[in-house]
């Protein structure tokens, strides 16, 4: 069976009435989308049934709907800014990024308690390359 491609199956959704690029009629907006009449039911359907799961299920967690853009303190406060940090590396030659940790999983190297410098230098030692996939 072959892979379907990204665009394929964007292609598809759109003929289906799942998505569309944002603003689409005027021009698109990159990394956008807007839902059709089916995209809108199936998201609806998938929000229904994780806040069924994740929340109305537990007696632990109480669901809250919060902006994302929010004051700068609130991510600060939840540890966001402190904690939150995915270690990056780019390929000199296609300037594409790539996950540090994901480039030493790949390739059998245990992450645990590495500083992002210990990884960076790990990856230099080795010469570990990002496996791209070919499209």
């Amino acid at each position: 069976m072959s892979q379907a491609k990204m665009e394929d199956i964007i292609s598809l959704c759109k003929r289906r009435g799942f998505i569309y690029q944002g603003s689409d009629v005027y021009g698109g907006l990159s990394g956008t989308w807007d839902y059709g009449p089916l995209g809108v039911q199936l998201k609806r359907n998938i929000m229904n049934l994780w806040w069924r799961m994740f929340v109305d299920e537990r007696d632990d967690i109480y669901g809250v709907d919060a902006a994302i853009l929010m004051n700068p303190k609130v991510w600060k406060a939840s540890g966001h800014v402190d904690t939150f940090v995915d270690p990056l590396c780019e390929d000199m030659v296609n300037h594409r990024r790539y996950r540090t940790d994901h480039i030493l999983k790949d390739n059998g190297i245990d992450v645990d308690g590495l500083t992002m410098e210990q990884m960076d230098e790990v990856i230099a030692e080795k010469e570990l390359k990002a496996q791209m996939e070919i499209r």
